[in-house]
């Protein structure tokens, strides 16, 4: 559901419920409208059945509120895992010269680990890093996955500066 969606509907809700639980505490007293004894008598006779229905719109609010933020920030989907997926094997000094299934089963072994051990909020706290800092941090999963399929670790030291650290980032 689109974020605007979801603010509409939850203001609804809360609305709604607001009222229902209004005139079921306070009744027709501090309104000044006409057949107020009708509204009364209808207000008493479904008493229970008005709390209780502005009860649940206004939980029903308020759970769309909590739940909903978790789902967006910190949870990776499949779409940005292939994204990185595809990134790493354009960048990776890593896995050029392999062929491009072992490529992609080097990069998605990668991407499995890191999107266990880090959550997307965390990935973008990783983007304020230096290029060494965060090849510190992506350097060990890719070397665990390198072995994982027999591709011998690459000595990077002869590399310029520049294209090693644009091999470990995933920058999106």
């Amino acid at each position: 559901m689109s974020a605007v969606l979801h603010l509409i509907l939850v203001v609804i809700l809360i609305i709604l419920g607001s009222v229902l639980l209004f005139f079921s505490i306070f009744g027709t007293e501090l309104l000044k409208i006409k057949n107020k004894e009708k509204i009364g008598a209808l207000r008493t006779r479904y008493l229970t059945l008005w709390l209780t229905i502005g009860s649940i719109l206004l939980v029903s609010a308020f759970s769309l509120i909590v739940f909903s933020g978790d789902r967006n920030g910190n949870k990776w989907t499949m779409d940005q895992k292939e994204a990185m997926v595809k990134k790493i094997m354009e960048s990776s000094i890593f896995i050029h010269g392999t062929g491009a299934d072992t490529a992609r089963l080097v990069s998605e072994c990668f991407i499995e680990k890191y999107t266990r051990i880090y959550t997307p909020a965390q990935m973008k706290e990783q983007d304020k890093l230096s290029n060494e800092e965060l090849a510190k941090v992506t350097s060990v999963i890719m070397v665990e996955c390198l072995k994982k399929y027999g591709l011998p670790k690459i000595d990077r030291s002869s590399v310029d500066e520049t294209h090693r650290a644009s091999s470990i980032q995933m920058h999106l």
